[in-house]
């Protein structure tokens, strides 16, 4: 569904032309927050980063504009121009126990820190090395009216539900469509995550995360 369908599809179902302005940022919100809490199989991806001499930091995205980094890593290799090498994951802790310096050689192991791998080792003399990351991207911003990416079109309805949700919550109304499109964008959302996802997760823990759970029933 092309971006200007789902702002008017949202707007149709709240029957409010007075949020016009919001919702369209809200659907993007929405669809970068699928891909910030679940590594969603379609937003794989992987960059190239041509390794320095005595830098052992690398930014996922480099802050691009496409591509940009969700939280979630798939692995990280090393190309030496004749073949590529996986590096070994170590957990941030155990990496700075074991590599406490940084030293040259052919990179064996790497770690991540919020937005950055480390990697152990770097060659001392730079020629055609690479380095390839590949990790869980952020779906790309919707901007022109025409805009459609594969997560529009296949879960559409996931993201029209939330929106509706989040918009129902800012306005503090329409207490009985609010709890209707909570339980429709919370099997939607599950529907995707359990189609998509690069691990299973349970629909408690979907529903969690967006905040969708029911509220206990009052005594």
């Amino acid at each position: 569904m092309k971006y200007y369908e789902l702002q008017e599809r949202i707007e149709t179902n709240l029957r409010k032309k007075n949020l016009s302005s919001l919702i369209s940022d809200w659907i993007n919100e929405i669809r970068e927050d699928m891909g910030r809490k679940f590594p969603l199989k379609f937003l794989l991806t992987s960059k190239q980063i041509t390794p320095i001499a005595s830098t052992y930091s690398y930014a996922f995205d480099k802050a691009e504009t496409t591509g940009r980094y969700g939280g979630f890593y798939d692995n990280i290799n090393y190309d030496n121009g004749t073949k590529k090498i996986s590096l070994d994951y170590t957990n941030s802790d155990s990496f700075g126990i074991l590599y406490p310096v940084s030293n040259v050689g052919i990179p064996s192991s790497y770690t991540v820190r919020g937005d950055r791998f480390i990697i152990d080792k770097i060659p001392g003399s730079i020629s055609s090395e690479k380095l390839n990351a590949s990790y869980y991207a952020l779906p790309d911003k919707l901007v022109e009216d025409y805009d459609e990416a594969y997560i529009d079109k296949q879960y559409y309805d996931a993201i029209i539900n939330l929106v509706c949700v989040k918009a129902l919550i800012v306005t503090n109304d329409q207490p009985e469509t609010l709890s209707r499109y909570q339980t429709e964008a919370g099997n939607s959302l599950y529907g995707m995550i359990f189609a998509e996802s690069a691990y299973p997760v349970p629909k408690e823990i979907v529903l969690m995360k967006f905040g969708l759970l029911p509220l206990p029933k009052e005594d």
